[in-house]
């Protein structure tokens, strides 16, 4: 509303702050001891608050943002998608694949009671992104789940299929070792929403190793 754009510089920093008429990006919410990103920072209908996802080790989760003083506080704690707030008074987020609505006080800015269930088997990304979006008016849309299953599989130099090298899943990226006897894969948690690295030892028949385990 006061021509103010809020952005993430990468997946792993705080929001920085410009106009929406051009000029020179200023940091507005460095990042915090225990965070590692904020995602997703979407204004309230008075264009001076907004909500906004960060990834933290301790309290992750939806949280309130302030333009006026530069404050995050917590919001919804433990949330694994972000969040929007209507003109109606509603704030929405995603939790378990079912699309939230929480009755929202505007002028204290909280959550005003428990949340009501709008829609099932909502979509989500790894990134924190929920797939849906509402209007001023309340109107809300949304797509079903996009993961798309699939698989590691070996091929010869001739094209020929040599087998399956993990079980079916949601596979970000993988690379091989340089001495060809391990696979380092990245592999989307299903319950949480989360990506983690593992490692294929092919030496050891295939045998599946996780190396990572922070969200």
């Amino acid at each position: 509303r006061d021509d103010v754009i809020l952005f993430a510089r990468s997946a792993a920093s705080g929001l920085d702050r410009i106009s929406a008429a051009s000029g020179t990006a200023t940091p507005a919410f460095p990042l915090r001891p225990g965070e590692s990103s904020y995602r997703w920072p979407s204004f309230l209908p008075d264009g001076r608050h907004f909500v906004v996802h960060v990834r933290a080790a301790e309290r992750p989760g939806v949280y309130l943002g302030s333009l006026d003083d530069n404050t995050l506080v917590p919001l919804l704690e433990r949330t694994p998608f972000n969040a929007l707030v209507s003109a109606t008074g509603h704030l929405q987020t995603v939790r378990d694949g079912t699309l939230l609505a929480y009755p929202f006080d505007l002028g204290q800015r909280r959550i005003a009671g428990d949340p009501v269930g709008v829609a099932e088997q909502v979509g989500g990304s790894s990134a924190q992104l929920a797939s849906f979006s509402v209007s001023d008016a309340g109107v809300l849309a949304y797509s079903t789940g996009f993961i798309t299953p699939s698989r590691l599989e070996w091929f010869d130099r001739t094209g020929k299929p040599r087998g399956q090298a993990t079980d079916v899943g949601d596979y970000v990226n993988f690379r091989l070792s340089p001495d060809g006897r391990k696979v380092a894969f990245t592999r989307v948690d299903l319950q949480t929403h989360t990506s983690d690295i593992w490692l294929l030892d092919l030496g050891r028949g295939g045998t599946e190793i996780r190396f990572t385990s922070h969200p």
